[in-house]
């Protein structure tokens, strides 16, 4: 009796698994903490020549660049585990930039401005908060 149990009970987690039952209850999880991130910041103070990139993007159609991040927003929760989310922490906030293939580029700031965040999103490491990014057109 308790072999079929099992049974049932591993073909059932693989269903779930290959369902991505995972995925969604992640992405439940998510969307029930968003209630809590900081508002975005309307106003922010940018120098011209963030400006001038923004807007490049924003012109650009998704497969005119081979790289394209628009509005990229990105708020951790500070608690451990699921149930203790703990408080918000706005890691990056509406990062824009576009990259044309061959093209070489870098992150700059100091610690804490969100670089490793955006490397991670860009690997699909961690699903960005808001926004948009895009490798060769596609939407990851």
């Amino acid at each position: 009796m308790i072999v079929i149990a099992s049974g049932i009970f591993w073909f059932i987690l693989l269903i779930a698994v290959e369902k991505g039952l995972a995925d969604r209850i992640s992405d439940w999880y998510e969307k029930s903490l968003q209630s809590r991130y900081p508002q975005p910041i309307i106003d922010l103070d940018k120098d011209e020549d963030v400006r001038v990139e923004e807007n490049r993007v924003k012109r650009k159609q998704d497969n005119q660049l081979e790289i394209k991040v628009q509005d990229f927003r990105k708020c951790y929760m500070t608690g451990k585990g699921m149930c203790n989310p703990g408080a918000p922490f706005l890691a990056v906030e509406k990062l824009s930039f576009g990259l044309s293939a061959g093209e070489c580029f870098c992150l700059l700031g100091v610690n804490g401005a969100g670089k490793s965040t955006t490397f991670k999103s860009l690997t699909c490491e961690v699903k960005p908060t808001s926004g948009t990014i895009k490798i060769a057109g596609f939407d990851i």
